[in-house]
């Protein structure tokens, strides 16, 4: 289409070059400089580029440009969140304030996710959607996020009283996360929310939930507030719920939950301390962080509590992520708390299970399971040099997974539904949905030693047998600051430069022009290859 507007403004200066009314004649008074203005005046106005492309296609240009990660960060790492987020926070304002002929039109769109990085852009957005002429934005709103560090008392009045006010105007909300930031204070720091005067008659529209919060016990964790989400169906939470909470408590209904979260943030926790009724459950990850006790020696163990989780969820479940994270890099040892020949105990209750994503610093102890179809097992980066080149592909052409499984066909394996093992990057373990949006049955292009999937800034290479980072950014975040002397950080929740913000309306009108010529005209290409990568992606959790 653009390029039909090319070929037509090219006839027409041509046009213009030959006709005698505006060619210079050597009697003429007036100068060549002082007649270009005049022929500039005299010529009709190009089309604008935006009248010239369909609303639709305007919109899925805006939605591809401005759409937010599929994927989160993990609450317990700082920053973590800039891999993944710095183009959509910088793109999405970007685009909103230099797209001002379609700025209406992609409303919708703009207000579909909001993300807040501080607190005092809760009150704003309150300001905002009670603003005559902006109090139909709340209908589109579709999404709210917060991620920001909450230290102060205040800070968490201001923030019920905002939600408070948000929930009510935003009658679609569906996605709710509230996940706050690591940060290390000498301090204890009490925090208690007043959820008298919060609508939870509001939150029964929501699908998706997120609360979670590494400093202990989440001021958001509450039974009452859960109570009322009766149709979620997908849940992550900090738990236990509330230290606060009887260690038996009444069981929370959930009938709609299918994927269930938890983040484990006490080395303490009741093996009795389940708080759901979820018969509809597929999909339980359990996030682990290693907190050794302060003598440095692990001595509680998860395992007990592990096991009870399972009785209550296994007999449904069709797939079972355990993930660690240490605060500590000296507590290697925690990797043990689950303690050896759980892999079995672990599949033996879960009869239906399809997917078992693990971490293991030794053979796993798995040897029998009927219905069992991928493995996916969290690893050092290290093991992982050489699983993206065809080499390896052939080498281990008939092996499970080498390292960690006998060979395929030997008497001590009984895994006759398995399909495939993987082997994971143990650094991309902060994203938690990772191996279930990059699916051990997606296919890889042919041709091609590897599929690489794009998450904002976040780049990830996936083969039949791993999934690490892209050979570009494995590079790219190996990079050691410290031996720079230029580098500078910046964060993407910082306010942009003063450089970054003097370029001229006709610097960014043609470098946004520019962009959409581009897009445009590999539009196609690009659908077709983004559909081929999503084909069969998502696992069957019916």
């Amino acid at each position: 289409m653009l390029r039909v507007v090319t070929v037509l403004s090219q006839e027409a200066m041509g046009e213009l070059d030959s006709d005698s009314d505006y060619a210079a004649s050597a009697d003429s008074p007036v100068s060549v400089e002082d007649e270009l203005p005049m022929l500039e005046s005299q010529m009709p106005s190009r089309p604008s580029l935006f009248s010239c492309l369909p609303t639709e296609t305007l919109l899925y240009i805006f939605s591809f440009a401005a759409s937010r990660p599929i994927i989160s960060f993990h609450p317990f790492l700082r920053w973590t969140a800039d891999v993944s987020w710095r183009e959509y926070v910088g793109v999405a304002p970007s685009l909103a304030l230099v797209c001002k002929a379609w700025h209406a039109l992609a409303t919708e769109i703009l207000y579909s996710d909001v993300v807040f990085t501080t607190v005092l852009q809760a009150p704003l957005l309150v300001r905002t959607l009670k603003t005559p002429g902006s109090d139909a934005y709340g209908r589109h709103v579709r999404s709210i996020s917060l991620s920001c560090p909450i230290l102060e008392q205040a800070a968490v009045d201001m923030l019920s009283r905002s939600l408070s006010a948000i929930v009510p105007l935003c009658p679609r909300l569906e996605r709710l996360a509230l996940r706050q930031e690591k940060f290390a204070s000498l301090f204890p720091v009490h925090r208690t929310v007043n959820w008298m005067g919060f609508p939870f008659a509001r939150i029964r529209t929501l699908t998706h939930l997120h609360l979670s919060d590494t400093n202990g016990y989440g001021p958001f964790d509450r039974f009452d507030f859960l109570a009322e989400c009766t149709h979620v169906e997908a849940l992550t939470i900090s738990w236990p719920l509330c230290a606060a909470a009887p260690l038996v408590p009444p069981p929370v209904a959930m009938p709609h939950l299918r994927a269930l979260t938890l983040i484990v943030v006490s080395p303490n926790v009741p093996p009795r301390a389940i708080a759901f009724d979820a018969p509809a459950l597929r999909s339980l990850t359990l996030c682990i962080e290693g907190t050794p006790d302060a003598d440095g020696e692990g001595t509680h163990r998860l395992e007990p509590v592990v096991m009870h989780l399972l009785r209550c969820y296994g007999h449904t479940l069709r797939r079972l992520h355990l993930s660690f994270l240490s605060r500590d890099p000296h507590d290697g040892r925690e990797l043990d708390h689950l303690g050896a020949g759980d892999d079995q105990a672990f599949a033996d209750l879960c009869p239906e299970l399809e997917h078992l994503i693990t971490y293991a610093g030794a053979p796993l102890n798995l040897r029998q399971h009927p219905t069992l179809k991928w493995i996916d097992v969290w690893v050092p980066s290290f093991a992982l040099d050489t699983v993206l080149g065809d080499e390896y592909e052939q080498a281990h052409e008939h092996a499970l997974l080498p390292g960690f499984l006998p060979a395929r066909g030997t008497d001590r394996i009984a895994l006759p539904a398995l399909q495939g093992c993987r082997k994971l990057d143990i650094s991309l373990a902060i994203f938690l949905e990772l191996p279930a949006i990059v699916a051990p049955d997606a296919a890889v292009p042919p041709g091609e030693p590897y599929g690489v999937w794009a998450f904002g800034g976040l780049k990830v290479a996936q083969t039949r047998r791993a999934v690490a980072w892209a050979p570009a950014d494995a590079a790219r975040f190996a990079y050691d600051s410290d031996a720079d002397s230029t580098y500078a950080y910046s964060s993407a929740s910082e306010d942009p430069s003063e450089e970054y913000l003097s370029d001229g309306e006709e610097d960014v009108d043609r470098a946004v022009r520019d962009a959409y010529r581009a897009f445009v005209q590999s539009a196609s290409q690009s659908v077709v290859q983004a559909e081929y990568y999503l084909e069969g992606s998502a696992l069957n959790l019916l």
